[in-house]
């Protein structure tokens, strides 16, 4: 079986993606960016002596990138292995026309609410009080790790923005006009200075929280913050 787990809403996918492979014998785990098509044309040919049945988990799959994207997507369509489940696994949505490739793969599909990309075009500064009701809209609903990671990217597309070299960063270069026409309103609220500064709070954040030395939770944190750097 063939599984397309993808959606913007990474902690729910993730989640779904290691539940499918809790209960395998034999997992094998690939990743565009760091392994290439030899190695999982290996990785589906391979056999175990005590295994029959083995999970392999690609992760990134776009970042095969070019022709190596085409001949993955013709092995995985080829794929007939008995007691052999691939799980294609990425981090984002992916178009209707990207689905399509894999033509005998189960997609399921982990989105976000449109109510959260409000919250995130409405981090401006004057607009606290907006931002944190909005904010208390999609929590509990959305893991305050999904939010806090969500609004370090939105603060750091901010940043490129104002450098105004959209096309040399991996964030921005592949956007839409309309998308970065609503992030260059969202910039213009912003002065550099502030914006740095924000960034820099929120790696001071994310720092305590890989050590578990934040003094209370996320979601709080995440609050106070806000109100400090939107007011």
């Amino acid at each position: 079986m063939v599984y397309l787990i993808h959606g913007d809403d990474i902690i729910e996918s993730r989640k779904k993606l290691e539940e499918l492979t809790q209960n395998s014998p034999w997992v094998i785990r690939l990743d565009g960016k760091n392994n290439n098509l030899s190695e999982v044309l290996n990785a589906i040919e391979a056999q175990e002596l005590f295994n029959d049945k083995k999970t392999i988990v690609i992760e990134n799959v776009l970042g095969f990138g070019g022709e190596s994207i085409k001949k993955l997507i013709e092995i995985i369509n080829k794929n007939q292995l008995d007691g052999t489940d691939i799980l294609i696994w990425h981090n984002d949505n992916l178009t209707a026309a990207q689905v399509k490739w894999f033509k005998n793969a189960k997609p399921l599909v982990f989105s976000l609410p449109k109510l959260y990309y409000k919250f995130l075009d409405s981090i401006t500064l004057g607009n606290c009080e907006a931002v944190r009701r909005l904010l208390y809209n999609i929590y509990p609903q959305i893991a305050a790790e999904q939010i806090f990671y969500s609004i370090i990217k939105r603060v750091r597309i901010l940043l490129i923005i104002k450098t105004g070299i959209l096309e040399e960063f991996e964030d921005t270069k592949k956007m839409a006009p309309w998308q970065i026409g609503i992030l260059k309103k969202q910039a213009s609220g912003w002065q550099k200075d502030k914006l740095v500064d924000f960034y820099q709070k929120l790696f001071d954040i994310e720092m305590r929280l890989k050590t578990s030395q934040l003094p209370m939770s996320l979601i709080n944190h995440i609050d106070i913050l806000l109100l400090q750097e939107l007011k």
